[in-house]
């Protein structure tokens, strides 16, 4: 019987072998894919910091942008009314002007039928 159990002793020993050889492979295949994990979870981290200011940044730029087209908007509002004033004004110069011609052409006429008198 010792030498049955001896050979199989030793091929079980060397099938133990080779399985811990397989379980070592496993184990460091395992490492490197944790390590790879790792470092890819830094970079995504790292691009989505910098992702998180760069939106930040763009929303700090979009309400400056709003507030500039706001106040633009009421430049323009402003620029509006006074221009409606002055075309206004402009018509009621016209009005005034039209007005006085006609005065200085009765004037006239006035003048020039009183010297015939």
């Amino acid at each position: 019987m010792t030498l049955i159990f001896t050979p199989l002793f030793s091929i079980f020993v060397l099938q133990l072998e080779e399985e811990r050889k397989v379980e070592r492979a496993n184990h460091d295949q395992l490492l490197e894919d944790q390590t790879s994990l790792q470092r890819l979870h830094e970079q995504l981290t790292s691009e989505h910091e910098a992702m998180v200011k760069k939106q930040e940044s763009l929303r700090q730029q979009l309400r400056a942008q709003q507030r500039e087209v706001q106040t633009l908007r009421e430049e323009k509002g402003r620029h509006e009314a006074a221009q409606e004033r002055a075309q206004a004004e402009q018509e009621q110069l016209s009005h005034k002007t039209q007005a006085y011609n006609r005065l200085n052409d009765e004037h006239s006429k006035l003048k020039v039928s009183t010297q015939y008198i």
